[in-house]
């Protein structure tokens, strides 16, 4: 696959230009602040800090998210007025807009990033996550209903807009898996998830690594456009393997 970039992705998908570039530098500000958090998290400091607060040495999916849901508030909060970053809003464990259940019982996105642009004008993204410790992970948790379904059959979805993210918490010191190929096999060949087309985006034109993206189709939950979902793995082998 030759990698693109996401301006091109996006309009090949229907955005006009003008739509294109807004959400490219929407998509480029929250990506790089999730991998900043990521990487803050990881800091001898910073994951000994985290230990404590988890019941084993062992974290959880939940654990992981809250963990850097937690330094990707810091990070926001200590970016400078007027930047990229500090126009974003982040939450983690954010309810699902439509879903009327209450409580335990509501559906929450992972972790979502929100731009305003203008009065009642708002983009977002919403985001899963889901640990993957082996190769069959791929299929039975992260493009499962609970998994990518929660933008393509899950209804209400986690969003409408044309943007998701899938992340991947990498767990298992499997070294010799490369993840990226064994999901790339997995959205030509898995049912039920609507894959329309998928290839590599261009380092985010040049501000982050190379990612994954895939359009899938979500007409089986009435909504007639396309989702774009962003796919990013989040690597913790080396920190657990020593826990």
């Amino acid at each position: 696959m030759s990698p693109v970039s996401l301006a091109t992705w996006l309009v090949a998908r229907g955005l006009n230009p003008q739509q294109a570039r807004l959400w490219l530098k929407f998509i480029v500000s929250a990506y790089q602040l999730m991998l900043d958090a990521h990487s803050l998290l990881l800091t001898p400091e910073e994951w000994n800090s985290f230990l404590t607060g988890c019941p084993t040495r062992h974290p959880t999916e939940p654990d992981l998210t809250s963990g850097i849901g937690d330094r990707m508030e810091r990070l926001w909060v200590d970016a400078p007025l007027g930047s990229e970053r500090n126009k974003l809003r982040t939450s983690y464990e954010k309810p699902t807009p439509g879903d009327q259940h209450h409580g335990k019982h509501k559906t929450k996105a992972d972790f979502c990033f929100q731009l305003k642009y203008g009065a009642g004008a708002c983009l977002t993204i919403a985001v899963e996550a889901k640990p993957l410790r082996r190769p069959a992970d791929i299929s039975r948790k992260y493009l499962a209903d609970s998994g990518l379904g929660c933008f393509v059959s899950r209804n209400p979805p986690y969003t409408r807009d044309p943007v998701g993210w899938m992340v991947g918490y990498i767990l298992q010191s499997q070294l010799e898996v490369t993840w990226q190929e064994t999901l790339t096999s997995s959205l030509a060949d898995w049912p039920g998830v609507g894959t329309k087309r998928f290839g590599l985006i261009d380092r985010l034109d040049g501000k982050c690594a190379e990612v994954l993206a895939s359009d899938h189709d979500r007409t089986a939950i009435a909504i007639a456009d396309d989702i774009t979902i962003l796919h990013l793995l989040l690597d913790f082998r080396p920190h657990l393997s020593e826990a």
